[in-house]
């Protein structure tokens, strides 16, 4: 019946609409009138009117009249939704769709993309309505990579709710891209404190760089970069997470080289009082020695490193130690550690250390990966990466038969009944994926054998 209902008032909507431009306030008092065809006028304008009346339909919800009651419940399931200026159609059309399944709320990227950051309004409706808050959180990933920062700037500015979504997002964050445009929303609006933490927040979980530009860019604001080292010199005294404080200790320290602020750079790495950074991962361990070369603080790496035990630290510290006769006494000692394993555990550590040693071109690593595919058992994802990381490393030393020798093994190694996964780096982003790469592996060799004939 309300359907029925709905189409007969839009069927009168545009003769209505066409002879009477009163506003969406004076139809509305309209309702109350005492001639029957005055209050189907006034249906009809505000169910016309669309958006445009939704508000003063919201109110007379709650008239004291109840035929002006009636008429607004009668209204008010379409004009709810319609809170998206110019997009009626396209709001109808997609929530009419969502009701019958036909389209998930995750689908909402194309309405995104034709409506822009006023799309956020119907984001914010939808995820109110819901009883699954945490379902929108894909359509707010989709907002955040679509939408320029500026745009959605001067939509949430000075409207609290959408100011507050824009903070509503899962602890893991929305990934990467749309994490660095909350950050660019917050600098835009002129929050530099809050554009920073973003950036750092995501650039922790992600390490990408466009969330380090945008929290470059905040730390530039007048006093930002004061205030944030200052909190982080307290949280990392009180931090006991070795790769938390290894991995900020990494994005401030950049940051304050960025910055031109040594001097804060030497007082954050002072910071760290319970945390034993020997015990962090190694890669951030060797992404902090990157940054402090850069700073020239290549002395405290060894200070910081003075008691480990571990294979990968070793190696590092190995890198850093001024005298070469320790130097070699840190390298002979990872290698040790590692022979004195389970042969169980042997092969995965070598690989691990010698993935270390292709961080950092270490000429050495090439009789690493010998050394690995010389170890039982024949044939592990171990050998398989190994052959992977050799075949490089022979083609760039031009020894083209060596490295389709290189190749074939790891063909061979991916037959039934061995292990046939592949981490592989994409040269472009550095993010390691799994994957088959037999076919890759065969045109890699034919490329190679037609190079040498």
């Amino acid at each position: 019946m309300r359907a029925v209902f709905l189409l007969l008032l839009l069927a009168v909507s545009t003769a209505a609409s066409s002879t009477d431009q009163r506003s969406p306030a004076q139809w509305v008092e309209a309702l109350r009138s005492q001639d029957y065809k005055e209050r189907e006028r006034a249906s009809a304008a505000l169910a016309a009117l669309g958006g445009g009346a939704r508000e003063e339909v919201r109110a007379a919800l709650k008239s004291d009249d109840p035929e002006v009651r009636h008429r607004a419940r009668e209204l008010w399931p379409r004009l709810r939704w319609l809170v998206v200026p110019g997009a009626d159609d396209d709001v109808s059309a997609f929530v009419e769709a969502a009701q019958a399944q036909q389209v998930k709320i995750d689908d909402l990227r194309p309405f995104v993309k034709k409506h822009g950051a006023t799309a956020l309004r119907l984001i914010d409706l939808l995820r109110q309505e819901t009883a699954h808050p945490n379902d929108f959180h894909e359509p707010l990933r989709a907002f955040f990579e679509e939408v320029p920062a500026e745009e959605i700037a001067r939509v949430v500015r000075g409207v609290p709710q959408l100011l507050a979504l824009l903070a509503d997002v899962p602890e893991n964050g929305l990934g990467a891209k749309a994490d660095a445009a909350r950050a660019a929303v917050y600098h835009t609006l002129g929050d530099d404190r809050l554009a920073l933490s973003t950036a750092r927040e995501g650039w922790l979980r992600d390490r990408k760089q466009n969330l380090f530009e945008q929290a470059l860019a905040a730390a530039r604001g007048g006093g930002v970069f004061d205030d944030a080292a200052h909190t982080l010199r307290a949280r990392l005294a009180e931090s006991d997470n070795a790769d938390r404080t290894c991995r900020e200790l990494v994005f401030h320290l950049d940051l304050a080289g960025a910055l031109e602020r040594k001097e804060e750079a030497v007082e954050i790495l002072e910071a760290p009082r319970r945390a034993d950074i020997a015990t962090a991962d190694a890669g951030v361990i060797f992404d902090l020695l990157a940054v402090m070369v850069r700073l020239k603080l290549k002395p405290r790496v060894a200070e910081l490193l003075a008691d480990v035990k571990e294979p990968l630290p070793l190696y590092i510290r190995s890198l850093v130690q001024p005298d070469r006769a320790e130097a070699r006494r840190d390298w002979e000692a990872a290698l040790a550690l590692i022979d004195a394993l389970p042969a169980e555990k042997q092969e995965e550590r070598l690989f691990a250390l010698t993935e270390l040693m292709e961080r950092c071109t270490d000429p050495r690593r090439t009789h690493l990966w010998e050394k690995i595919l010389a170890m039982e058992p024949k044939g592990s994802v171990w050998d398989t990466n190994a052959c992977l990381r050799l075949g490089p490393l022979y083609e760039g030393l031009g020894e083209t038969t060596r490295a389709v020798e290189i190749y074939e093994r790891a063909l061979d190694f991916s037959t039934p009944g061995q292990a046939a996964i592949f981490l592989i780096t994409d040269p472009k982003t550095g993010e390691v994926k799994g994957g088959d790469v037999k076919e890759w592996l065969r045109n890699k060799i034919a490329e190679l054998k037609a190079k040498a004939e």
